[in-house]
């Protein structure tokens, strides 16, 4: 009990901004925040991966358009030449149509499937190169946690713990900004 009272005595005075009383065998707490997703629409590296998402996810929408309204066009083909088509003849050219439409729709599953994996990839790889960056700063400066903003666990926190402009400088010169 006496252990949860000074862990939540150093936790309250921390957050407060004032330094806890260290006794001898107890850890001192120091809590930083992070905000990836601020650094991930605000870092070069960050900018750099979703342009690389926009840049495939409109290509791939162009694409699958263009098909799509090819796919309109031999529709309304197709109900246009139903009074002058022979029965057995409209019948594959309708079976033909909706072949390709389910092809479509398979290829428009793939693409979204693809776009998916990419993302994927592009956090991880922006994980990759961030977290580095984020565990040197945590050593250098002797936090003994660094959270995400955005965590489930994180209900309110004092701007002051946020570390997301310094983790920003350095992910922006490489890892190398010392300036704090």
């Amino acid at each position: 009990m006496i252990k949860h009272v000074s862990l939540f005595l150093t936790l309250s005075l921390l957050m407060a901004g004032a330094p806890a009383p260290a006794q001898e065998g107890e850890i001192q707490v120091k809590v930083a925040i992070v905000d990836l997703n601020r650094l991930l629409v605000e870092s070069s590296i960050g900018k750099d991966s979703q342009s690389r998402l926009a840049e495939y996810f409109e290509q791939k929408q162009n694409e699958l358009q263009q098909e799509y309204q090819a796919l309109q066009r031999e529709q309304a083909s197709l109900e246009n030449q139903r009074s002058v088509l022979a029965a057995s003849a409209y019948t594959t050219k309708r079976n033909q149509l909706e072949q390709a439409t389910l092809a479509f729709r398979q290829r428009s599953e793939a693409a979204e499937r693809e776009f998916k994996q990419m993302q994927q990839e592009e956090t991880e790889k922006f994980l990759t190169q961030m977290a580095p960056i984020v565990q040197a700063i945590g050593k250098d400066d002797g936090y003994t946690m660094i959270l995400r903003r955005s965590a489930p666990a994180v209900l309110f926190f004092d701007p002051a713990i946020d570390i997301t402009d310094i983790v920003l400088r350095r992910l922006d010169t490489g890892g190398s900004d010392s300036s704090q």
